[in-house]
């Protein structure tokens, strides 16, 4: 990524998550959305998708560690919540306005095919097979 992405991205990631604007873990996660959002596949969209995979990411980082997956259970007398737990997928995605505005980009731009290697439209993981 060279200098005038990183700066696309991060007017897109202020605008859209200003909460994190100043938050000094910025450049930590955008390294991480960087190996995990495929440029080729998003196209024009890339910068879009980079700033709300990275957001959804900090703000995933703020949860307690036991909030794994979707919620299977609950029960209010003493307050019980059980997670779903398993192997990495997009579940996760859904548990914030940005994964779920990630998705929506990811979702957008689905080729609709299925390819060799067993990737397919809606399965894809972080954007690429």
């Amino acid at each position: 990524m060279d200098s005038r992405d990183s700066e696309r991205i991060k007017v897109y990631f202020d605008a859209v998550a200003p909460a994190f604007a100043s938050d000094a873990r910025y450049p930590v996660f955008l390294e991480i959305a960087e190996d995990r959002c495929d440029r080729g596949y998003f196209g024009e969209s890339w910068t879009k998708a980079m700033a709300y995979l990275t957001a959804h990411l900090m703000e995933m980082s703020g949860r307690n560690g036991s909030e794994s997956g979707q919620v299977t259970s609950r029960r209010e007398g003493d307050i019980s919540v059980t997670f779903a737990a398993g192997e990495q997928n997009d579940s996760d995605l859904y548990m914030t306005t940005f994964g779920k505005m990630y998705l929506a980009l990811l979702n957008g731009r689905s080729p609709g095919v299925v390819l060799s290697g067993g990737c397919h439209s809606g399965m894809m993981s972080w954007g690429h097979c």
